[in-house]
């Protein structure tokens, strides 16, 4: 009796590293390395972004003041900068040298004579004296500490890219996300602004932007990843930039309301259409408690009690209580003819409580920052008060001065990929096969 011929199993490859190239032909496809034309091309651009917001002002010579002593042998570009490199000048050789000044405690020469707060968080200028320690052993101590407040702000502007590029990537392809970051080279306001990554702005414009973008990123591949574990980790790992930002600013809490009214905007959207999708509340509710959890020390750090209820609060808890009422509406199969009402009802009742308190003194703690809120909405605002009137992010830009300061092509390509991206791709891809 002949044996039967065993077969051997075919090995599948599904290495990552692989792609499947057609031949000029167009028949039989062949196998190949995936090129390194990618990191080639990010550092190119990443090179390209650093020379734009450096060269310039290295080469004009205005950078450096040969007759000065200590940090001021270096100078910045702006009030801001300057009160950092205070900051800095005082954590190190300051009369509580290796203390951070001036963050709970007041400042003597702000609102002079009486002294205020600076309220500027730590991360940013602890940077800047971490990265003076790599410079440490080629210069003087306090030559390396100059040369890195001038440079950090450049170098964070360049590694924008990098989260220009991923999210690029994950919502259309590489070459869309390298094109993304390409852009980013020719933005004035990003380059040569008070607000940019210019060398010598010695602010955390430019590290913001980085964390922002960084949050978005990580938010995005939490909501587009379909596996629930690797959904959760990508939400814990955007609240590490979100937290890196209650660290850095003072209105940090900003993105916070950013990514609440997403979710929240989201949720309405998917009860209206009936298509229930628990990632979204997941994702949002992880982001913004690990944002704030993990800045909590460092928030609590200048409050004069154990714990204040502030905005970021609120919106976590705001966020995940909408979650769970989201999440039960579609596990009930609720219609949104009886979901949707009750929502516009629940935030109608929101509305009229913030403007009830509207009045009430921000002394009381655990209302202070409801206060604000009302006040944004029915009040004042932000910048109501003529002290605040006199500070430059009071001005509003008109339309000319915004186009400009992005470049009036780029301006509108921003526009039309926007509505490009809300209402999806076309039907077909384009292949390009490399």
């Amino acid at each position: 009796m002949r044996k039967r011929a065993q077969r051997k199993a075919v090995p599948i490859i599904d290495e990552p590293k692989y792609i499947v190239q057609k031949t000029r032909m167009g028949r039989k496809p062949s196998v190949v390395k995936k090129k390194w034309w990618v990191a080639i091309s990010l550092v190119c651009i990443f090179m390209l972004v650093l020379f734009l917001n450096t060269y310039f002002n290295i080469t004009s010579g205005d950078s450096f003041n040969p007759e000065g002593e200590g940090l001021d042998k270096y100078y910045l570009s702006g009030p801001d900068p300057y009160y950092n490199m205070r900051l800095v000048d005082e954590t190190l050789y300051g009369e509580n040298a290796g203390k951070y000044p001036f963050y709970s405690d007041l400042d003597p020469l702000l609102n002079y004579p009486l002294g205020r707060s600076g309220s500027r968080a730590p991360l940013f200028n602890m940077l800047a004296i971490g990265f003076s320690r790599l410079l440490t052993p080629f210069m003087d101590e306090i030559d390396a500490v100059g040369y890195s407040m001038q440079f950090i702000p450049a170098l964070f502007g360049a590694l924008l890219i990098i989260p220009v590029y991923l999210i690029g990537k994950t919502l259309f392809g590489k070459k869309e996300g390298l094109l993304a970051a390409l852009l980013i080279a020719f933005i004035p306001i990003h380059l040569s602004s008070g607000h940019g990554s210019a060398y010598t702005l010695f602010d955390h414009d430019s590290f913001n932007l980085f964390l922002f973008f960084a949050t978005f990123y990580f938010i995005i591949k939490s909501i587009k990843v379909k596996d629930t574990k690797k959904s959760i980790v990508y939400a814990l790992l955007g609240g590490i930039p979100l937290a890196a930002l209650s660290m850095t600013w003072v209105e940090a809490q900003f993105l916070y309301v950013v990514i609440a009214v997403y979710a929240i905007v989201q949720m309405i959207m998917d009860i209206f259409t009936s298509k229930i999708e628990l990632r979204v509340a997941r994702s949002a509710s992880i982001v913004l408690f690990t944002g704030y959890l993990v800045s909590l020390p460092v928030q609590m750090a200048k409050w004069d009690v154990i714990f204040r209820p502030d905005i970021p609060f609120y919106l976590c808890i705001g966020v995940t209580a909408f979650g769970i009422a989201y999440y039960f509406f579609g596990r009930k199969k609720i219609p949104w003819t009886l979901s949707l009402p009750a929502v516009l009802c629940l935030g109608g009742g929101g509305l009229a409580f913030l403007y009830i308190i509207k009045d009430i003194s921000t002394s009381v703690p655990f209302l202070s920052s409801l206060t604000k809120i009302s006040n944004i909405l029915y009040g004042t605002g932000i910048y109501g008060k003529k002290v605040s009137m006199t500070i430059a992010e009071a001005g509003t830009y008109s339309i000319s001065r915004t186009v400009m300061s992005f470049g009036p092509a780029l301006y509108w390509i921003a526009i039309i990929g926007l509505v490009f991206l809300c209402f999806g791709r076309s039907s077909f891809d384009i292949y390009i096969f490399l």
